[in-house]
């Protein structure tokens, strides 16, 4: 079985909430944090490179009021080769069974979430996102529903970063 992915303590995701966001740039005050890269990928967003790592998976102090409400603070997460995989904002639970629709809308109102979709592959497993995504701390968001009765795995939703060999 793979271990689970470790968080980059040395970089933040920054995605944007609203599509008229996604081409704007970034406030200026966020520069203070890092050097600012902007992802090309169907979500887009921005790759923020710390100036100081963080400790865990805690942004640094002030980050969010940088960033402002129209950004979604994410932790980007290595795998054991080191390579990189971004949070799409969005959290994959799987159930020990199948659940109603009635359920799941009990399941999702209970931790602050909006159901997303069902998987078309089984009726255990569910997409959730935070009704506040602009507040989110998704990385203990995601330990509270691993713990919570009846889910039997729960993991952050991602896109891979793909880079060409030589």
């Amino acid at each position: 079985m793979n271990k689970p992915p470790k968080i980059d303590t040395q970089c933040l995701l920054l995605r944007p909430l609203a599509a008229s966001t996604a081409s704007a740039e970034l406030p200026a005050a966020v520069a203070a944090f890092g050097r600012a890269e902007r992802l090309a990928s169907a979500r887009g967003g921005w790759l923020l490179h710390l100036h100081e790592p963080m400790r865990g998976a805690q942004a640094p102090a002030g980050l969010r009021a940088a960033a402002g409400q129209a950004y979604q603070l994410l932790p980007v997460l290595l795998d054991e080769a080191g390579l990189c995989s971004y949070p799409s904002g969005d959290l994959v639970l799987r159930f020990d069974g199948a659940q109603s629709d009635a359920q799941l809308a009990e399941f999702a109102r209970s931790f602050g979430l909006r159901m997303q979709r069902r998987s078309s592959f089984t009726q255990n497993q569910a997409l959730f996102a935070p009704l506040d995504a602009a507040e989110a701390d998704l990385p203990a968001l995601l330990a509270r529903l691993a713990g919570a009765s009846g889910v039997a795995a729960a993991w952050l939703d991602t896109e891979s970063a793909y880079q060409r060999s030589p």
